[in-house]
Order: structure tokens, then C-alpha cells, then sequence
């Protein structure tokens, strides 16, 4: 099973030579490496408590908690020991503080239970290799098309997810 184990990012779009206002997330699994590029133009709140998370080691050592054919499932603390029986329950702290990685000062919080609220601005598709939120700080990776788990769709059969980068 793949295991997330280092997260790295910058403020500079690689995907390109000029200076783009979304950073690119690399991400390196036991598995390999993937990059994602984050939304932080139209998903500021999501994407600045992912960073936040990253960029305080939040992620080092987890596993992928749930693997199926169209999406893979990580950020639970809990899965640094699969043996745990809490695997892929658990999430930040509560109350706790990020800066908006857009650098304009704003802080937000997580709430009581260590979780943001769902930032539903943009209809963004769960699509092929496009990086979404699910709760605290669980991501899905979408491998194949996941209409079901879109926010924006009537009767949602499985929870929601907003997509904040590809």
C-alpha cells in the first residue's frame, strides 16, 4: 500500500514559466511521486489548510487509508498504524490556526471538531486526477470520474468531496 510520506511545495506554478498565483504540491509515496496543482486562486480556505497541514509535517508517515478502483483516500493521522483501530478517523486539532497562503494576513480556524467549513464556491468535478477534500484533513485522490461525490449534484450518494487541485 502506497504511503504518503513527504509533501513539498512553492508559491510559483512549475507547470509554467511565469509566476501563476496557484502553488504545485509534490507529493511522494512509497509508490512514487505526484504533483498537483492547488486552486489557491479559487479555493483559498481549502487549499491553505492543506498547505498549512503539509508544511507542519501533518502528513509525513500516513498511509492511504482507502484504496478503491476510482479513488484513493488519505490524511488521517490514525494511519501512520494501520493496526489502529481508529484508522482513517482521525483529523487536526481543534481550534486550531492557518494563514490564508495567498499572504493577504486573513487567519482562519478550524472549528471544534478540527475540520473547515466546505468551501462551495466553485463547481469544480471530481474528475481524473483531480485532488479533493473530504473532511479535517482527508484528501481524495480521484481516478476515475466520481460525479457522485460532487457537492453541487442532487442526491449525493456518498459524502461530498470539493476538488481543490489536479
Amino acid at each position: 500500500q502506497a504511503v504518503p510520506t513527504r509533501w513539498s511545495g512553492t508559491h510559483q506554478n512549475l507547470f509554467s514559466s511565469s509566476v501563476m498565483p496557484n502553488p504545485l504540491a509534490c507529493i511522494e509515496t512509497s509508490m512514487g511521486i505526484f504533483e498537483v496543482e492547488l486552486f489557491l486562486d479559487v479555493m483559498p480556505l481549502t487549499v491553505s489548510n492543506f498547505m498549512d497541514l503539509a508544511d507542519i509535517g501533518f502528513y509525513d508517515g500516513t498511509h492511504f487509508h482507502s484504496v478503491t478502483p476510482d479513488a484513493l483516500e488519505f490524511g488521517c493521522p490514525i494511519s501512520r498504524n494501520p493496526a489502529n483501530p481508529r484508522f482513517g478517523k482521525g483529523g487536526p486539532d481543534a481550534n486550531t490556526e492557518f494563514l490564508d497562503a495567498r499572504g493577504t494576513g486573513r487567519v482562519f480556524r478550524r472549528n471544534e471538531r478540527g475540520t473547515i467549513e466546505l468551501e462551495t464556491t466553485e463547481q469544480l468535478g471530481n474528475e481524473p486526477g483531480t485532488l479533493a477534500f473530504r473532511k479535517g484533513s482527508h484528501m481524495v485522490v480521484n481516478v476515475e470520474r466520481n460525479a457522485q461525490r460532487n457537492w453541487f449534484k442532487e442526491n449525493t450518494v456518498v459524502p461530498p468531496t470539493i476538488v481543490f487541485g489536479k
